[in-house]
């Protein structure tokens, strides 16, 4: 997607009119049209009024990328702890055949797990009861 399309995309999601957005951030609506019809490109200053008035990075604005805003996206990416880190580590270190392996033998650590829980779970509604 180009600039215009995706202006022309960010101003509908706020259910903007062309007057409304070129109110807001001190633009000309003949100007915002020729954004929109292709005819005009902004200037540096404006990209980032632009940007910043969408909340989004000026990559996405040009349709160079379809990541909003990088700052966002690295902030809601999950930071894994250094246990994490090397389960991960160990899991890529192994063969296609293994990582399987390794897959199953999870899946059936989960459920012995759950089965322990519920157990426990049951041993207690047992007490809960006769104490009741």
């Amino acid at each position: 997607m180009e600039f215009s399309s995706r202006l022309k995309s960010l101003r509908n999601e706020k259910e903007l009119t062309q007057q409304q957005l070129s109110s807001a951030i001190q633009i000309s609506r003949s100007t915002i049209a020729g954004y929109e019809k292709k005819n005009k490109q902004p200037d540096y200053e404006k990209l980032c009024c632009l940007a910043d008035f969408f909340d989004v990075s000026i990559d996405y604005l040009l349709g160079r990328s379809d990541i909003r805003n990088f700052n966002k996206a690295k902030s809601e990416t999950p930071i894994l702890t250094p246990e994490q880190q090397m389960l991960l580590k160990l899991y890529n270190s192994l063969n296609e055949l293994n990582k399987g392996a390794a897959l199953e033998r999870i899946k059936v650590l989960l459920e012995s797990q759950e089965d322990k829980l519920k157990q426990e779970q049951a041993t207690e509604l047992g007490i809960y009861k006769k104490n009741a």
